[in-house]
């Protein structure tokens, strides 16, 4: 009854609403943005308001940039937005950017491991998340702790908060990982491609598992070709 008592019903941004949330914030830092990027945005959310937090990521990396290479009182414009890959590849260039520093360092192969780990496109086609800790991460990956508590922290850093917990949450073995939002695993292009590997693998492994389980009972023989082959 408490909880029932407590709630209170959040209606749908309208576009002026949605204008404020981009200007404000803008406004707050001691910045200016362009009218027609304002448009430009809302244009590109469209109807779609479940793209919010990529609205926000987009207009963050936006603001990173415009003041890295800002030029006197020069407003936050389509330029910027551009640069960063506007909403629909911002964070799968700035997922990317983490990925290449990780292979700089020789851990590649861990981040996918890891980053498999912790989606599942298998139970749901939409893709769901799949918190684990540090150390079944590193017994699945077969990487050392210290190397998946690297990557980890590659992929959560200030700016990035990719991966959960914060940084500024020590990671021991029993910390449990896991991804920030479920737009990493729909909009960063290779974790996509890495989603539907870990998919298909897992589908074959379930038919293999099951093959097994009816043969052991005698309801099923031996695979032969192309079954066994595969």
């Amino acid at each position: 009854e408490a909880v029932n008592e407590g709630l209170y019903l959040v209606g749908r941004m309208s576009r002026d609403a949605l204008r404020s949330a981009i200007t404000g914030p803008v406004a707050v830092g001691g910045g200016t943005i362009a009218p027609r990027l304002v448009h430009r945005v809302l244009n590109d959310l469209g109807d779609d308001h479940d793209q919010l937090p990529l609205v926000q990521h987009a207009l963050m990396r936006t603001w990173d940039h415009w003041e890295r290479t800002r030029k006197g009182s020069a407003p936050l414009d389509i330029g910027d937005y551009e640069t960063i890959g506007t909403i629909r590849n911002a964070l799968s260039m700035h997922a990317e950017e983490a990925y290449q520093q990780a292979a700089g360092e020789g851990k590649e192969r861990v981040v996918e491991h890891v980053l498999k780990s912790l989606t599942d496109t298998f139970s749901d086609h939409r893709g769901v998340r799949r918190a684990t800790s540090i150390e079944e991460l590193s017994a699945i990956t077969g990487a050392s702790a210290e190397d998946v508590v690297a990557v980890v922290e590659t992929f959560r850093q200030k700016g990035r908060s990719f991966l959960t917990p914060a940084p500024s949450v020590t990671l021991a073995p029993s910390s449990i990982v896991d991804l920030s939002h479920e737009s990493l695993m729909r909009c960063w292009t290779r974790l996509i491609t890495w989603a539907d590997e870990e998919r298909e693998s897992a589908e074959f492994y379930v038919r293999l598992s099951r093959a097994a389980g009816w043969f052991e009972k005698g309801s099923a023989g031996l695979w032969r070709n192309p079954e066994l082959e595969l």
